[in-house]
This record gives structure tokens, C-alpha cells and sequence, in this order.
């Protein structure tokens, strides 16, 4: 019996040894069985960036066969994407853990697809890094698809602002009027008040919808951030227990920017920040000129060499879930809840929309122990000069001509009357016209009548008539000089963002208010004599 067990302990180890290599092979072949099936594309390196596997569905999508690419590097980062991906491999080999990071990558016949890659580094029984693992999922028909989804939105949207818009100017008209006939009474005014403001966030809230779904191409003057950044501000200057605290240079490099858009992105920014901080906080702007090159600190935002006017909003809320950095620029994305008083994920989407338009840079990071730092890089003008606020309030305050006939034009009854009697009650003597035909004809007639109109007031869009832009073409012909004011539903339109390049002295977004339409005819009125 001795004889035999140590023999039948070796028996037993081979018989041990072999169900151990059979279930090695078992789930090395359920392995890559997993691998082989997977819909997204898979693709394994090792230490030096080299292929040492890859599965069907990486042939399928980029068309390169394992053969083709066996210890070689993948050539498939589009120029574009070549600062993100760098980012990402130094995010990567410091230790972090890279999921859904979306970007872009060229295919074997040169084709760029949307991806979302996810990394995972692969270490030996050392702990010693011996290479990655990558998933790569094709979102191209994804982001294709909703593309389609926001065009949609943005032709409904489209199609509905500009009776939206006339609706909420004669809702908003009657509560102005209403304030200005209420004079002292507190008790009604508060009541005005707050209807007056709900109105202008429901057009706030279209505007936003349009710029969003249709891309709004910024209509760009040259000039300081610094101004802008405080008028932001100064919208929630009265929000309970909050403190705010400004540092902003006189000196900050010019821009050429957007004004209406950059205040839209930066009050969006503002309003995540109150919103965070239900019993208050303090919120720091700050801002400064920075250099980005090589060896620039500020590489995280994988900015191109060059100037730019870096601006840092930070709050003491209660900070951002590191799990929904990927997501908080995305189209409805929102942890406040839907609803008027809460969101519906569109503010951070639209301010990195504006600001990719402007061709700059947005990051948004969580602070310990909370609040969250959101910064933008924008770029500057290459000359040297810097440009303060002082500076350019002083050149933009000019003398005014006295402005007393007005004429009104719109296709829209309710907003001629309204109009006619918001001018009346702002002092102004007001007529009206429906159409650019009767605005010609009233205009030549109170020019022969030597009672000329001091400046007109033009809708763009007239349903079966002569619309604005037209009708100015023509008061040119008749007087070089017409002082005209461009107004519209259609806030996004390229004739109101770039109101100066079509001959119009300002432009007036529906709805207004009796104080944004002064402020409109006050600004166009420049002295002539």
C-alpha cells in the first residue's frame, strides 16, 4: 500500500493538473469567443503601443485585418483629435481610468468616424504594465441620428419663435404699459414685476432653443470681455446669500466675440452656479490674459499656441459626480429635475456650443471639499493692445439726435397697437404701417410734408408682404441717412445677429419690453449735425 501512494499521488496531481489545463483552455477559448462576438471593435497593445490583438468587429469597422496591423501602430487619429487622444494617453498612463471618452477615428479608405473609446492597462503578477485593452464603439449613426433629432427641434423651433415671440412682445408690452400707468404703487408694480420676468424667461428660453438646434453663427465685433463678464454677473446680483467676488483686469487682450452669445453662455454658466448653491455661497469670476504654447500649464484644454482671455467661474456648491463629467455637455442632460424653476439640460450644451463657435475652449472640474471650477478659454487678437471697460464705455456714449416720430412696421395687428401705444406712452409720436409698401409710402409722404420720421422700427419677416430688409433698401434710396431699428421673432436670424452689416442702426429681438425698446432707439440715434 506505501508502494503504491506516492504513485497514486502522482496520479492524482496529473489527473489535477490536466482539469486545471482544460479549464484554462475552456476559458482562454470562452475568451476570445467573448472577444470574436463582441459588437464593438476590440483591440489589444502591448507595451510599446504595438497590435498584439484584434477582433472582427475592428475589421468590420475600420477595415484593417489582423494580419495587416500585427506589431505595428494603428495610423488612425484624424489631425483633429490628435491633442485629445494625447491627453487621454497621459490621463491614462498616470493611473486614470478612461470610459466612453469620445472622439473621432479615420478608417483604412480615410472615412472619419464618431467613436467612444474605453481603456483598461493590463498588468502581469509584478504589477507591472504590460499593455492596454480598447473599446472602441462606433457612434456615427448615433450622433447622425441625433443631429436629425436637434434639426427637428430646430425647425419646430424655427417655425413656432416667431409666433411664439410676437405673442410673449404684446403679453410683455401690456405689463410695461401696465408699470408705467401703475407709477408708485408697489403692491401692483411687484405683481408686474414678476410676470414681466417670466416673460423674459420664456424668451430666453427660445432664444436658447434656437441657438442650440441651429448652431447660431456668432456675428463677431472686436472688443474687451471684461465689461460683458460684469453685466452677466449683475443678472443675479440679487439672488439671496450670495456673495460674489470679481477680479478682472483692466487690461485683458481684445476678442472678437458675439455679444448676445456670450452673455447666453456665461449667465447659463452663472444660473449651474446659483442653482448649486440653494443657502448660498460665495461665486468667484476672475479673469486673465494667458499664452498657450509647448510647455503651456494649461495643455488639459489641448489649446493651439496662441493668446487667449482665460476666464474661471468658480462656486461653492455641491460640486459635480466625477461619474457625470462625460456627460454634462450633452443635449438634456440634467441633475436639477425638469421643470421652470429647475432645467431641462440645455444651459451647459448651448454655452459649449457658443464657445466652440468662437473657436474656444470650455473645462469644467469638481473642487475639494465641494464646488465645482468651470473655465473658458477664448481666443484673443494677435495685435498687443488690451482695451478697458472705461475705455470702451467711453467711445460707445455718443450725443443723440432728438428723436420724437416714430414709425412702426409689422404684419401683426396686436403688435402695431401694442407698439404705437408703448411708443406714446415712452413720449414719442408714433404711426404705424403693415407692410414695407405702406411704410414706403408713409415715409416718402412725411418727407414731402416736411415731417419727416426721425427713425423707423422695421419687422423682418412680413407674411405676404415686403419684409424689412427690403423696405430699408428702399427708405436708403429715398434718405441715405434713415435711422432704422430691425425687429424680429426670429432671434437667431443672420440679419439680427448682424444687424450693422445689412444698414440697420440696431436690432430689436421679439419680445421687448418699453425699456428695450428705448434702450434700442436711444443707442440708433446718433448725431448727425
Amino acid at each position: 500500500m506505501e508502494k503504491n501512494g506516492p504513485v497514486t499521488l502522482l496520479k492524482e496531481e496529473i489527473r489535477q493538473l490536466k482539469q486545471e489545463i482544460s479549464d484554462l483552455r475552456l476559458t482562454s477559448e470562452i475568451y476570445f469567443e467573448t472577444l470574436n462576438s463582441s459588437v464593438d471593435a476590440i483591440v489589444r497593445y502591448d507595451a510599446q503601443g504595438l497590435v498584439e490583438y484584434l477582433n472582427p468587429a475592428f475589421t468590420k469597422l475600420f477595415g484593417w485585418t489582423f494580419e495587416e496591423l500585427k506589431g505595428k501602430r494603428v495610423d488612425f487619429v484624424p489631425k483633429e483629435a490628435i491633442k485629445e487622444t494625447q491627453e487621454a494617453i497621459r490621463r491614462i498612463k498616470a493611473g486614470e481610468e478612461i470610459t466612453n471618452f469620445p472622439t473621432q477615428r479615420l478608417t483604412k479608405d480615410g472615412r472619419i468616424l464618431e467613436v467612444a473609446m474605453s481603456v483598461a492597462s493590463i498588468y502581469d503578477d509584478d504589477g507591472l504594465n504590460i499593455g492596454n485593452a480598447v473599446i472602441i464603439r462606433d457612434e456615427t449613426e448615433r450622433k447622425k441620428a441625433e443631429l436629425r433629432k436637434l434639426e427637428s427641434i430646430g425647425t419646430l423651433a424655427g417655425g413656432l419663435a416667431h409666433d411664439f415671440n410676437n405673442l410673449l412682445s404684446v403679453i410683455l408690452g401690456n405689463v410695461s404699459i401696465a408699470e408705467l400707468e401703475a407709477k408708485d404703487d408697489i403692491n401692483i408694480l411687484k405683481h408686474l414685476y414678476c410676470a414681466e420676468h417670466a416673460c423674459l424667461q420664456a424668451g430666453e428660453l427660445a432664444k436658447q432653443l434656437i441657438t442650440f438646434s441651429r448652431g447660431g453663427t456668432p456675428n463677431k465685433q472686436e472688443g474687451s470681455i471684461k465689461f460683458l463678464v460684469q453685466q452677466a454677473g449683475s443678472l443675479f446680483s440679487e439672488t439671496k446669500n450670495i456673495e460674489w467676488q470679481f477680479d478682472l483686469p483692466d487690461d485683458l487682450f481684445l476678442l472678437e466675440y458675439d455679444d448676445t452669445q456670450m452673455k447666453q453662455a456665461i449667465n447659463n454658466i452663472l444660473r449651474n452656479a446659483v442653482d448649486a448653491m440653494p443657502d448660498g455661497g460665495k461665486i468667484i469670476i476672475r479673469a486673465e490674459n494667458i499664452v498657450a504654447g509647448e510647455n503651456s500649464e494649461h495643455r488639459h484644454a489641448a489649446l493651439s499656441k496662441g493668446r487667449y482671455v482665460m476666464i474661471i467661474i468658480q462656486d461653492q456648491g455641491k460640486g459635480i459626480n466625477p461619474n457625470h463629467l462625460e456627460k454634462i455637455f450633452d443635449p438634456y442632460f440634467t441633475t436639477k429635475g425638469m421643470g421652470i424653476q429647475r432645467g431641462v439640460g440645455l444651459g451647459l450644451t448651448i454655452a459649449y456650443s457658443i464657445i466652440h463657435n468662437h473657436g474656444g475652449r470650455i473645462t469644467v472640474k469638481p473642487v475639494k471639499p465641494s464646488g465645482t471650477i468651470v473655465t473658458l478659454y477664448l481666443p484673443a487678437l494677435e495685435s498687443a493692445g488690451s482695451w478697458s471697460a472705461a475705455e470702451k464705455m467711453e467711445q460707445a456714449v455718443q450725443d443723440t439726435v432728438i428723436v420724437k416720430k416714430i414709425l412702426l412696421m409689422d404684419d401683426e395687428e396686436m403688435i402695431r397697437s401694442l407698439g404705437k401705444r408703448l411708443l406714446e406712452k415712452l413720449g414719442y409720436q408714433a404711426e404705424t404701417a403693415s407692410d414695407g409698401t405702406m411704410a414706403i409710402q408713409l415715409y416718402k409722404e412725411a418727407a414731402l410734408a416736411d415731417d419727416p420720421f426721425d427713425l423707423v422700427i422695421l419687422d423682418l419677416t412680413v407674411k405676404g408682404g415686403l419684409g424689412g430688409l427690403k423696405t430699408l433698401k428702399t427708405l436708403q434710396q429715398i434718405n441715405p441717412d434713415v435711422i432704422a431699428i430691425v425687429s424680429s421673432g426670429y432671434s437667431s436670424d443672420p440679419v439680427i445677429t448682424g444687424f450693422k452689416t445689412y444698414g440697420f442702426k440696431m436690432a430689436l429681438p421679439k419680445p421687448y419690453s418699453s425699456r428695450s425698446m428705448q434702450e434700442a432707439i436711444i443707442r440708433s440715434a446718433k448725431r448727425t449735425a
